[in-house]
This record gives structure tokens, sequence and C-alpha cells, in this order.
């Protein structure tokens, strides 16, 4: 158990160093020397746990999906009473755009470049958009379930606020005015409680 603790634990210790040099010198300008460097073991024991950059590609997209999924479609507290208090907050959080604060965006980008070439990163994105997805479907469901909104189609709720989310990430990295981007924020959450029939 405990050799199993310590190989994740240096596992992760690779791939945040991996996440963090391609945040400042992007996916080109890193190699196994300088993540090697970067924590102070030698290169050779990188590929004791990748066995090639490819591979360390593969568990950068898992590293970072695993910090934003959480992040980004944020827990429900269904013990709460106050149901239309929670899908506020729910929505609030979302709106936050929270996971894209948290994911640097040269990283998520890099990734999404790899993605568009190559088939197995490709199936990581589609796995995490669907892991994603369902998890935002439960809580729209609990929601129209609890009488707090009025949709027809759940499904195509998910759809909606996941596009509308990402949209809003995309704003944010290119948006250098936040009191502008706070306005859009604003305007976007109006128009889905709207569509919901959610009445505050």
């Amino acid at each position: 158990m405990k050799v199993n603790v310590n190989y994740e634990n240096k596992r992760n210790l690779i791939l945040e160093a991996f996440y963090k040099l391609v945040a400042e010198l992007g996916m080109e300008n890193v190699s196994i020397t300088k993540i090697a460097k970067a924590i102070n073991i030698p290169s050779s024991l990188i590929f004791y746990y990748f066995k090639n950059k490819q591979e360390l590609i593969y568990g950068l997209i898992d590293y970072m999906f695993d910090r934003c999924i959480d992040v980004s479609i944020p827990p429900v507290e269904m013990s709460n009473k106050d149901v239309k208090g929670e899908f506020t907050k729910f929505i609030d959080s979302m709106f936050s755009v929270k996971g894209a604060l948290d994911i640097d965006s040269r990283v998520y980008f890099s990734c999404v470049n790899i993605a568009l070439r190559d088939k197995k990163a490709k199936e990581k994105f589609i796995a995490y958009t669907q892991q994603a997805n369902e998890k935002l479907l439960r809580y729209i469901e609990y929601f129209k379930d609890k009488g707090v909104i009025n949709c027809d189609n759940a499904t195509e709720i998910v759809y909606y606020l996941m596009v509308v989310i990402a949209g809003l990430q995309d704003t944010l990295d290119f948006l250098d005015d936040h009191e502008k981007f706070k306005c859009i924020v604003d305007f976007h959450k109006k128009q889905l409680f709207r569509f919901l029939a959610f009445i505050e």
C-alpha cells in the first residue's frame, strides 16, 4: 500500500512540474530534462513512471481534468432545505468560471491542440466532457424534480450551460476588463433564469 502511495505521489510531482513548465514555457519548449531538473530527479526516473513523452502528455491531460471537474461543476448540497437558494448558489458558482481560473489557459490550449491531432488525447477530452455532462445532468434533474426550475429536456439545458460556460471561459482569457466581464456574466445568468422559469 505504501509503495502505491509513494508511486502516485512521485507521479503527481512529475505531472505538477510538467504542468507548471507548460504554463511558463509552452508545450513545445518543455523537455524531459527540464522536468527532471525542476524537481531535482534524474531524467531516467521519469521514464519509470511514463514510458515516453506522449504518455506524459496523456498524464498531463488527466491531471488537468482531475483538477478542474469538481471546481467547474461545483457540488450541490442536496440536504439544504432552501433549494432555491442552493440553485442560485450553484449557478453563481458555475458562472464564476472558477474552473477557468484554476486551470492555466496555456496548458489547456496546448492540450486541446494535441487532442486535435491525437486520437487518444481526443478520447480523453470526450470522456471528460461526458463525465462533466453527467454530473451536471444529475444536478439539473434534481432541481427540476424539486420544482425550482422548469424544463422539458434536462439534457438540452446541460448542453446549453456547457456551451455558455466554455464561451465565458474563453472571454475571460481575452477580455481584460473585469467590469465588462461581470456584465456579460450577469446577462447570461438572467437569460438562463428566464429560460428555466426560475424566480429568485
